[in-house]
C-alpha cells in the first residue's frame, strides 16, 4: 500500500538553489556567527562517554567570528569561537544552578573560547555542493587555563533562506575535566567520568 493510497502523500522534494543562482552568489572573507541559525540548533552539545552518557547537555550561546585567508583559503582560515557559560544547561534548574555556580564558576569566568591558530585540509576554499574536511588547531581556554586542541570538522557552504551565503562548520572532539580545569564530573569509573565528548554546529553569516 502506497503513502498516497492511505492518504498520506509524502511532501515534494525540497528543491536546492539552481547552478545558475549559486553562480552568482560570492562567498565573502569575513564571517561572523549567524544567531538566528543557531537559535534553530544548539551551537555546542555535550556528553559523557557510555555508561555514563544519561549525562549531556548543551551550551547554546555561542559567538564568533572566521576570516578565510588569502583567495578564500581554508588553509589560511583563522577566527574564533567564544561559548558563554551561563547557557550551558543539562535539563534541570537545580543542577544548571550547581553547575554554572562551583562547576564552571561562571561568575568569576564568564567566557571560553578557542582560537584557531592553523587549519589542516586538503581543500583550496569552500564551495556549494563540497563538504570541505579539516582540522583546526589552536588553543582552548577555559577559567583561564588554556591547553592545545585540534578539532575534526566538515565545512560546507550553502545558500540560506533569504538566498544570502553561509558556511557551515560541523565538529566532533573530545576532552577531560579534571586536569587541567579542576571540574569534577558525575559518580564512575575514571577515565568515563572525566571525559567529555562535545559536538558542534556553527552557521556563519558575512560579517
Amino acid at each position: 500500500v502506497s503513502w498516497e493510497a492511505l492518504g498520506l502523500p509524502l511532501p515534494p522534494k525540497p528543491e536546492g538553489a539552481s547552478a545558475e543562482a549559486l553562480a552568482n552568489v560570492q562567498l565573502a572573507r569575513e564571517w561572523t556567527i549567524d544567531e538566528a541559525a543557531q537559535d534553530r540548533r544548539p551551537a555546542v552539545q555535550f556528553t559523557f562517554p557510555a555508561p555514563l552518557d544519561a549525562y549531556s547537555g548543551e551550551a547554546s550561546s555561542v559567538s564568533g567570528s572566521l576570516t578565510l585567508g588569502e583567495g578564500l583559503s581554508i588553509q589560511g582560515m583563522r577566527g574564533t569561537f567564544v561559548a558563554d557559560p551561563a547557557s550551558v544547561t543539562m535539563g534541570e534548574p537545580d543542577l544548571d544552578a550547581a553547575i554554572h555556580a562551583s562547576m564552571l564558576e561562571v561568575a568569576d569566568y564568564p567566557e571560553s573560547f578557542f582560537e584557531i591558530e592553523r587549519v589542516e585540509t586538503e581543500f583550496d576554499q569552500p564551495a556549494f555542493g563540497t563538504v570541505a574536511a579539516a582540522v583546526l588547531h589552536g588553543q582552548f581556554t577555559m577559567k583561564v587555563q588554556s591547553i592545545p586542541l585540534s578539532v575534526p570538522v566538515s565545512l560546507e557552504a550553502f545558500l540560506g533562506d533569504d538566498g544570502e551565503p553561509r558556511l557551515s562548520i560541523d565538529g566532533r572532539w573530545e576532552g577531560r575535566l579534571r586536569d587541567p580545569f579542576g571540574i569534577d564530573g558525575p559518580p564512575g569509573d575514571a577515565p568515563v567520568n572525566d571525559t567529555l565528548i562535545y559536538t558542534c554546529h556553527l552557521v556563519f553569516e558575512p560579517a
